[in-house]
Parts: C-alpha cells; sequence; structure tokens
C-alpha cells in the first residue's frame, strides 16, 4: 500500500486535523511522521518538513497524561484503534487539549501499513469541564462547611446567653429573632425593643457593608461573613467598636433560614491601636527631622532629595544645593554655653526658612552645618545669588539672654544643569565648594567648578600618599643648624621633615602639612620625627647641644602626649618643641598650659615659632613663658632697608630680652642680615648664609668641617 492511496483524498474536505505515521512499533522512539494536513499545521505552527520523520511525541509536555498515553500504548501494540484526550503544545509553547482518534490503517491481506491520527481542538470544552468541576467540588465543600456551622449554632443559645461577645439571631431581612444579655446591655435597649427590631437600628452601625445584601450574600455562599472594627452607637449616642461574623444558619434542605451575629467589642483595642500608630508616625516623622531646629534632618533631606530630583526633572528645571557652615560657633559654645549656642542653631534655622521660597528645602546637616536644596528655573546665576543673600542674612547676630552671638557663615554650592540628576553628587560637589570657602577665609561664599573638583582629587590623591609614607617609612629629617649670634659656634638644629613623593618628587613641608593636618596625620609626622632626632642624637654627641622640633597644635592639645614623652628616653635640655604663633595665642587654653607645664618639668625647652606675623600679646608671651622666640625672614628683610621696620624688630627683641626670653632670626641669607640680627641682640641665627636643611650624614659633615674651621666666614674669623 502507498502512502499517496491514502493522502489524495484525506485532509482536502476536513477542518480536522490529520496526522499519518508509519506502523512502527509503539515502544520508544514510536512511529514516525510521514504526512500531516494543512489543519494540523495551522493547529500546531509546524511545517510538514519540520515533522516529518519526528515521533508525535514531540508536541507532548511534562503534564500531558501519562496514563492515556499509556492506554495509546497498549492500542498500538494490540494493532486497535484508540480515542484519548491529551494536553500537547504548539511550536511557540503555548499547551492545548487535543482528542485524539488513531485508526490503523491495511491493506487487503490485512497488514497494518500505517496509523492515522485525528485531531481536534477541544481546549474549550476541557476547560469548562475542569471549570465545572472545581466548582462543583467548591459548592460541595461549602456545603459540609455550612452543615458543620448549622451544628455547632444549633446548640449557640445553651452557652450564648451568658457568653461576653454580642450574639444576635436574626431573620434573613436582619430582624432580631433573639439576643443574649450582653448584646442588650451594650445597646442599651430593652429587651422588648431589641425583639424584631432590624439589627443595624439598635446599633447604628456605618458604612453600606454591613447589614446588606453583599453581606447575606457571602454569608451564604462563603459560610460567614466578617468585618473587622465595624463603628457602632448605642441608646445614648455613644460610639464603640466591634469585630463582627455573620454565619448563616440552613434548614434540613440546605436553605438559609437565619443569620447568627456575633460582636466583640474591641473598643480599647482599636484606641490602643491608633495610639500605637501615632506614635509610630510621630518616631517616623522624628528620624526624619531634627528636633532641635524642626528642619530636616540628614534622612529626611535625602527623602526630600529624591522626590525633587523627580519633580525638577518632569519640570524642567535645575536642581541646586547649598552647603552652608557656621564660623566660629564652637567659640559661641565655649564662650556662652551650650544653650546659646542652641538659640543660634535655632534662630539660623528660623532665618532661613523665611528666606527660602517655593521649591527650596533646609536641612540640618549636623552640628553646626545646614543644606538647601532649591530648583532653579532661568538663569543658573540665582544659585549664587541666593547663597550670598543667605550668607549675609544668616550672619547677623544672635541675640541671647541680652548677649549678642557673634559668628560668621561659609556657602559652598553647587548646580546640577539636566537630569538625571545625582543627589549623592551633588552633596559631595556642594561639600568641595564648602571646603574652598572655608580655605578662602570666614564668610566666604564659593560655588563648585570642574577644576575645584580636580583639585580635590588631587588632594585626596596626596592624601593617600602621605597615610602610605607614614605606613612605609617615606618621610626623612633635615637638620638646619642655629648658629649662636655672639659666638658664632653651632648651638643647635631645627629638624625638619622633608618628603620625596614618588609621583611629584621632592616635596616642602608647606605642600603636604596642611593636607595632613586635615586628615589628622600632623601628630604621627610629629612623632617620626621625634623619634628619628631621638634616634640621631647619639651620632651628634656633644657639638650640637639640642635639636627643635616642630609639633602640631593637635598634638599639644592631645592628652596622650606626655605619656608617650614620658614613654621615650628624652635627655633633659637637648629637645625643645616649637610651637607656632597660633598655638601660643590659646594659652589661656588649660590643656595647652598643663602640657606646657609638663614639658618644661622633663626640661624640654618651649620655643614660639614664627613670632610676630600674627597677633601676638605680651600677657600671652608671659603666660606660655618660652625659652625663645623665633623671628621670621618676612621680619628680617625688610628691617636692612626700612628705619620703621628696623624699629618694629628692635622692639621685639628688646620685649624678648625684658621678659628673659632669647631671639633667633630666621630666613639668614646675607651678610646684612646676619650684622643687623647681632646689632639688634639676637641670640641666634639661623638661615641659608650658613647653611640648609641636610639629611643627618650631611649634617655630620657638615658639623666636622664647621668645628674645624673650613667654613670660610670673614664674621668667624673676625667676630
Amino acid at each position: 500500500m502507498k502512502l499517496s492511496d491514502i493522502t489524495s483524498n484525506l485532509g482536502a474536505y476536513t477542518h480536522d486535523c490529520i496526522l499519518v505515521t508509519e506502523a512502527g512499533p509503539a515502544r520508544e522512539p514510536g512511529p514516525r511522521i510521514v504526512w500531516c494536513n494543512d489543519s494540523f499545521q495551522r493547529m500546531t505552527g509546524y511545517s510538514l518538513s519540520e515533522v516529518k520523520g519526528r515521533s508525535p511525541r514531540f508536541l507532548q509536555g511534562p503534564d500531558t497524561d501519562r496514563e492515556a498515553l499509556a492506554r495509546i500504548r497498549g492500542a498500538l501494540e494490540a494493532w486497535q484503534p484508540v480515542t484519548e484526550t491529551l494536553r500537547n503544545y504548539t511550536k511557540s509553547g503555548t499547551p492545548f487539549w487535543s482528542e485524539i482518534s488513531i485508526q490503523p490503517v491495511a491493506d487487503a491481506d490485512g497488514h497494518v501499513h500505517f496509523w492515522l491520527a485525528v485531531q481536534r481542538d477541544v481546549t474549550k470544552r476541557v476547560e469548562r469541564e475542569r471549570s465545572l468541576a472545581e466548582w462543583t467540588r467548591s459548592l460541595q465543600l461549602s456545603e459540609r462547611q455550612l452543615q458543620e456551622e448549622k451544628t455547632q449554632l444549633e446548640g449557640i443559645a445553651a452557652v450564648a446567653e451568658h457568653a461576653q461577645d454580642l450574639i444576635t439571631i436574626t431573620d434573613t431581612d436582619f430582624r432580631v429573632l433573639w439576643a443574649n444579655r450582653a448584646f442588650i446591655a451594650r445597646s442599651g435597649y430593652p429587651a422588648t425593643a431589641v425583639r424584631g427590631a432590624l439589627h443595624c437600628d439598635l446599633v447604628a452601625k456605618t458604612g453600606t457593608v454591613y447589614p446588606s445584601r453583599e453581606a447575606a450574600i457571602r454569608a451564604v455562599l462563603d459560610g460567614a461573613y466578617s468585618h473587622n472594627e465595624v463603628q457602632n452607637t448605642d441608646i445614648n449616642g455613644d460610639e464603640y467598636w466591634t469585630d463582627i461574623r455573620i454565619s448563616a444558619q440552613r434548614d434540613g434542605e440546605g436553605r438559609v433560614v437565619r443569620f447568627v451575629v456575633v460582636e466583640r467589642e474591641v473598643t480599647e483595642q482599636r484606641r490602643q491601636r491608633l495610639s500605637l500608630e501615632r506614635t509610630r508616625r510621630q518616631v517616623e516623622l522624628a528620624s526624619r527631622q531634627d528636633p532641635l531646629t524642626g528642619l530636616a534632618n540628614r534622612r529626611g533631606l535625602d527623602d526630600a532629595l529624591a522626590r525633587m530630583s523627580v519633580a525638577a526633572a518632569k519640570r524642567g528645571s535645575r536642581l541646586g544645593l547649598l552647603h552652608l557652615d557656621l564660623d566660629r560657633f564652637k567659640e559661641v559654645n565655649d564662650t556662652f554655653g551650650h544653650a546659646a549656642g542652641d538659640a543660634v542653631l535655632v534662630a539660623v534655622a528660623d532665618r532661613m526658612e523665611r528666606a527660602l521660597g517655593p521649591g527650596s528645602l533646609a536641612a540640618r546637616a549636623g552640628g553646626d552645618e545646614f543644606i538647601v536644596a532649591t530648583e532653579i528655573n532661568g538663569d543658573p546665576g540665582m544659585l549664587e545669588g541666593m547663597a550670598e543673600r543667605l550668607q549675609s542674612e544668616l550672619a547677623r547676630p544672635v541675640l541671647h539672654d541680652g548677649t549678642e552671638c557673634r559668628f560668621g557663615v561659609s556657602v559652598g554650592f553647587a548646580l546640577q544643569e539636566t537630569p538625571p540628576f545625582d543627589p549623592a553628587q551633588l552633596m559631595i560637589d556642594a561639600d568641595i565648594a564648602l571646603y574652598r570657602a572655608k580655605e578662602e577665609g570666614r564668610g566666604s561664599v564659593c560655588g563648585f567648578s570642574a577644576a575645584l573638583a580636580r583639585e580635590r582629587a588631587e588632594h585626596k590623591t596626596l592624601a593617600d600618599e602621605i597615610a602610605l609614607a607614614l605606613e612605609t617609612g617615606g618621610f626623612d629629617v633635615a637638620y638646619q643648624p642655629q648658629i649662636c649670634a655672639r659666638t658664632m659656634s653651632v648651638v643647635g638644629a631645627e629638624a625638619l621633615v622633608r618628603w620625596r613623593n614618588p609621583r611629584l618628587g621632592e616635596m616642602t613641608p608647606s605642600q603636604f602639612l596642611p593636607v595632613a593636618a586635615d586628615l589628622g596625620l600632623d601628630p604621627d609626622i610629629d612623632r617620626f620625627v621625634l623619634d628619628r632626632v631621638l634616634a640621631d642624637l647619639p651620632r651628634f654627641g656633644s657639638r650640637l647641644p639640642r635639636v627643635s622640633v616642630n609639633v602640631s597644635s593637635r598634638r599639644l592639645r592631645s592628652h596622650s602626649l606626655i605619656e608617650e614623652i614620658d614613654a621615650r628616653d628624652i635627655p633633659r635640655g637637648r629637645i625643645c618643641f616649637e610651637l607656632v604663633e597660633s598655638t601660643f595665642l590659646d594659652h589661656r587654653d588649660a590643656q595647652i598650659a598643663w602640657v606646657l607645664d609638663g614639658l618644661r618639668e622633663r626640661g624640654i625647652e618651649v620655643e614660639i615659632d614664627d613670632f610676630g606675623t600674627g597677633h601676638s600679646s605680651i600677657m600671652g608671651l608671659k603666660a606660655v613663658r618660652p625659652s625663645s622666640v623665633k623671628l621670621d625672614r618676612a621680619m628680617v628683610e625688610p628691617a636692612v632697608e626700612d628705619p620703621e621696620q628696623r624699629g618694629v624688630f628692635e622692639h621685639i627683641v628688646g620685649l624678648a630680652q625684658v621678659l628673659g626670653i632669647s631671639v633667633t632670626a630666621e630666613g639668614v641669607e646675607r651678610r646684612e642680615h646676619v650684622d643687623l640680627a647681632r646689632s639688634l641682640g639676637c641670640t641666634a641665627l639661623q638661615g641659608f648664609y650658613f647653611a640648609g636643611a641636610m639629611p643627618a650624614d650631611d649634617f655630620i659633615a657638615w658639623l666636622e668641617e664647621y668645628d674645624r674651621g673650613a667654613t670660610d666666614r670673614t664674621w668667624r674669623r673676625t667676630g
């Protein structure tokens, strides 16, 4: 028998899907497809070329009925026709239900040559049958539940009379047939008025959910209806709240004949829950609000910035940020107390809120720092104008308890022109601008720029390199000699830190020490220099009476400095601590005074560096009691030519002599400097005229050469 004998009249006049397979064995992989009609191709999405030679089993999926497949295999092995319904899948992966009738095709001698499968898409029929079966099962389950509920409710009257819950039994219109004592007492109506009345009239329930037709339907279909926190009103007009549950009661034939209404009063529980919710909202608000000023805190600012970013993007606005810091605020706290400081913060916050218009938000970032976020429509220069106005408005003195608290305001601002806006980066940019504003002096306003960002990036890189240099021993110490102005002998040296940056080469202290101070690493550098000097002292021997080392203001204020001194073997009279004049101005600081006394007790002299370049005072000088002061080159050089400057120089030297303080002239680079300093009574001289700063080995060689008189100086031979 030929395939064409079968297919010539198949498929042309039917919408059914027809598939012809060879009469192969039913076991794996099964008979192979030899032909299919167009209807099959439309139903499955496969073309004849895609299915030819494959077993029809590729249409099956993991959820295809395995028992039905087993029955089909059994029929094929017995060469018998079979009809089954299977869940198959189209080429796109869409499942469908197919009713498959398979017939063997035999020749005149009864030999089966092909299997002919006729398939119909019965997906809709199967889904209807399944839905109906599911609905039937649900209905049966509901009926069982209702019967169980009925059994339970039949005995309710025996115990409900004394229950604390409010229990009523009503007809299908919710007219009360029976009520327990608790319900009658809570409603306030007499028992005679309760029976026959509509349940909702007795308790004046609000809303449209209960009692209603919907509540009755749900009670019938679902077995019960419940609703939490229903508002009620008793006969006196007092409100109370209940959780309500309505159950349907059925007769012997399953018809609903009455409802059982059970209510539990939850007035107190509701009051407690609402109180907790109010507390939670207050806590949530407090977590986003600064308690002192009422402004948004950092968390509230972050949330507001996220919202403002979206709003500004929708409106096509720019997003700007101002970072404000109060100058000299610590002085207000220290001088007038924290109550005055709080008054300043509150006043600043009030002024900010009054000065800002819609589209702006003020926040307290912490301490004495504030943030203003704003949308900018129009000229970007409006942000700088806002910064200047705020700076001027906020810096006005604040009156507290009859005292004017004076302070300044520094402002850094940044602007993002186009979305998507990045609030975190905007905060960083404004912070960088504020840092520059404070560098430029108190009361400054500075805007962010790309150049400023590059500077800060370089600052960050340099800071990392400084930290690494401290960890890896990248710093070194150089010594510059100090010469006695009278005998021209070496009386000491100043130890100066040196650093050869691997990236930038040799750097002066003025280039890297401010960055180290920003990191709080200046005490570590001071400690390194002192330890190196103590290690080098034995090499210098008696030729070098003493060495001066610089001490930062931060280290001088450290409570651990005296402990560190005691932990080191420091020979008395050989070490001098140089303090910058700004530290000298803090002579009233009790901690600094205690440290200075401790240093002197341990034989460590104190010297004021760069004296006369700041705001010196006689009282401060007497309080600090240094053994020596150093006059900066900025005072030495002009005094050579300018009589007025020479008079100032002479006055300072005379003042020091009256107080018994030695004077060292720094920056001595020419013979004229030497002659001037000696003639005016300076005690010691330091500068390139004698030598620059040198590593320890070179300094030792210089000392030997100087002691032999090899350094040819006319003043040494005649002085």
